[in-house]
């Protein structure tokens, strides 16, 4: 088998080696992948328009490249850990 990736071809081997360390090639691929924008909306399970505006607002840092833009995973793990919500004494959850 062979796979066009970028401007780089991986043909059977080595293809199988990149694909079987990270199970799957993806948005998990590692822990520091790039990700579309479409690919963070689904790994975030929000819409892409929630993309565009968090990062419009400047709440999720993301890369230009020319006319792509990509997300680092690290990033996004960063604006999760930064927006989480605990649990005041005394309210209950709806």
């Amino acid at each position: 088998m062979t796979v066009h990736h970028g401007s780089k071809m991986w043909a059977g081997a080595d293809w199988e080696a990149l694909t079987s360390s990270a199970g799957s090639y993806g948005p998990d691929l590692t822990p520091h992948a790039i990700l579309t924008s479409e690919q963070a909306a689904e790994y975030l399970q929000v819409s892409l328009r929630t993309i565009k505006k968090l990062m419009s607002d400047g709440q999720l840092a993301y890369i230009k490249v020319g006319r792509s833009t990509r997300l680092h995973r690290d990033d996004i793990d960063d604006y999760l850990a930064r927006n989480r919500r605990k649990r005041r004494h005394g309210l209950r959850a709806s």
